[in-house]
């Protein structure tokens, strides 16, 4: 039987829904954690670099009505898009050459842009590659560029990207180009800065940003996954970069309260070279000793307390030992405001009890 098979509480990136983040254990729905969003924030993303979480500079991304442009024959939002709903447009063009929607949007000299629309062939003649063209063209731009897309249309949902680069700070005309008679899907348009398209964000009357997830679990002590005879925190964090916006701030924390008091805390060391540094807190003071600043990518990481002592495991070592610590009753697991540590967490677990220095040594060994 594996140790985590004792757990009282793991939560790991397994399923989740609007609003929620299911736990593992238990499965009853007691262990899930409450997800809301807040304001811009930086992200990590797949390559382990981090990125300003980006915006939606495109408004109306799923109607193409009063704000956008239009010469096509009809547009009628009636197709399942990749999102799983009926969000998407069938756009029909019973002309021809040069028919298009188009939209005008403020840019930033110097900025590299990506412009993205979802499209997928319905009928009709996707003949010629300037069949279906994204392009971009105006006062911010040196010239007019573009990307020819019809013969690579399929009936398949397929994201098509158009980059350019604002030569100054104006208005920048984004266009979708339809060259022959054909029907075609479209969903999802959306307009970013950076150097790649990133995953599509929504928008209706004004731009939209992806905000980071707010995490929250209540009554940790109440449902016995910790006990008054102590417990164990075990988590693993991937990609423990070095941020700057945090400062010193806490971030993640296993606590007695609401507010700041005591706990374990998952926090951002201060200065330019951040890293997580985990520490118990005790009316509001770290006891003398109990704060270890990690200093790898990957970190594996489980914390004791007994009532009498706080230990510390990171990869396999003790890293903390036997600093007296007496408290035991924490109630709340969760990320009260906006900070990035929830960004790294790949897992945690609660156990209802202080593991042995054995266990926690098999727990975390990477």
């Amino acid at each position: 039987m594996s140790l985590l098979d004792t757990a009282s509480l793991i939560v790991t990136p397994n399923a989740y829904k609007e609003g929620k983040l299911y736990s593992v254990i238990p499965s009853d729905g007691s262990g899930d954690l409450s997800v809301t969003r807040a304001t811009t924030a930086t992200r990590v993303n797949s390559a382990g670099l981090v990125e300003l979480v980006p915006y939606n500079l495109i408004t109306d991304s799923e109607t193409y009505s009063s704000t956008w442009g239009s010469t096509f024959t009809s547009i009628t939002k009636n197709l399942l898009s990749p999102s799983g709903i009926t969000n998407a447009s069938t756009i029909v063009n019973n002309v021809g050459a040069n028919r298009s929607i188009f939209k005008a949007i403020s840019v930033v000299s110097g900025n590299t842009y990506q412009f993205s629309f979802w499209i997928k062939k319905i009928s009709g003649a996707f003949v010629n590659s300037t069949a279906i063209r994204l392009t971009s063209w105006g006062a911010a731009v040196s010239s007019q560029t573009y990307t020819d897309l019809g013969t690579t249309i399929t009936t398949d949902w397929v994201r098509y990207t158009h980059t350019f680069t604002a030569t100054s700070t104006a208005t920048v005309y984004l266009q979708l180009i339809s060259n022959e008679i054909h029907t075609f899907g479209l969903y999802g348009a959306q307009l970013e800065a950076g150097a790649y398209a990133t995953s599509y964000i929504p928008t209706t009357s004004a731009s939209v940003t992806r905000n980071v997830d707010i995490l929250q679990r209540t009554n940790v002590y109440t449902n016995g996954w910790i006990t008054a005879s102590g417990g164990t925190w075990y988590g693993e964090i991937k990609n423990n970069k070095s941020l700057i916006r945090d400062a010193s701030s806490y971030s993640f924390a296993l606590k007695n309260a609401s507010a700041f008091n005591s706990g374990i805390y998952l926090r951002q060391a201060s200065g330019a070279a951040q890293r997580i540094v985990i520490a118990p807190y005790s009316t509001g003071a770290i006891p003398s000793g109990g704060a270890y600043t990690t200093s790898t990518d990957t970190v594996k990481f489980a914390a004791k307390w007994d009532g009498t002592n706080y230990n510390l495991f990171v990869n396999g070592v003790k890293v903390v030992s036997s600093i007296p610590y007496t408290q035991t009753l924490f109630e709340f697991l969760e990320c009260p405001s906006v900070r990035d540590i929830p960004l790294f967490i790949n897992a945690m677990a609660l156990f209802p009890e202080a593991l042995t220095d054995d266990q926690l040594e098999a727990l975390t060994t990477i």
